[in-house]
Parts: structure tokens; sequence; C-alpha cells
């Protein structure tokens, strides 16, 4: 039991269609559709219970220095580096 808020990250799987790299990789939807629940199954586990469920998007900034394949959109030189 959580007492106060909680934050949940995850990725809504059917925004990533329209994201670049799935014109180029469209297998990675399917795979990321494999590892993540849709936004309904999220909301619906925490909605009971909680006071106040809410999604936010939570924009990836240009120069995000973490390691998942979204945050590499504006340097993609980058996402090589890592996958050695």
């Amino acid at each position: 039991m959580s007492r106060g808020p909680v934050v949940v990250l995850t990725l809504d799987v059917p925004a990533l269609r329209q994201f670049w790299l799935a014109d180029y990789i469209p297998e990675i939807v399917a795979v990321e559709q494999a590892r993540f629940p849709t936004l309904e199954q999220v909301t619906g586990a925490l909605v009971d219970g909680s006071a106040e469920v809410r999604v936010d998007v939570v924009p990836v900034p240009r120069d995000c220095t973490d390691g998942f394949g979204e945050a590499f959109y504006a340097r993609p030189e980058a996402a090589s580096r890592v996958a050695r």
C-alpha cells in the first residue's frame, strides 16, 4: 500500500507508431507491444482504491542521456555506441 502520490512511467505503444523509427523498423512496435501494458491496463489497475489517476505526457528532451530507444531520436549515432 502506498501513502501518497505514485508516478508510473510507461510507454504508450500506439503513439510509438508515430515515431520515426517505426518507419524504418516496423517490428519495433510489436516488440514494445509485447513488453508494455496498454495505458488502459495501467490506469485500470491503479484506479481501484485511488483518489485520482491521470495520464500526463512526459516529453523526451533532445539531449536525454538515458539509454532507451526513443531517447536517441535526435542523435541516432549515439544508439550504435550503446548497442556495442
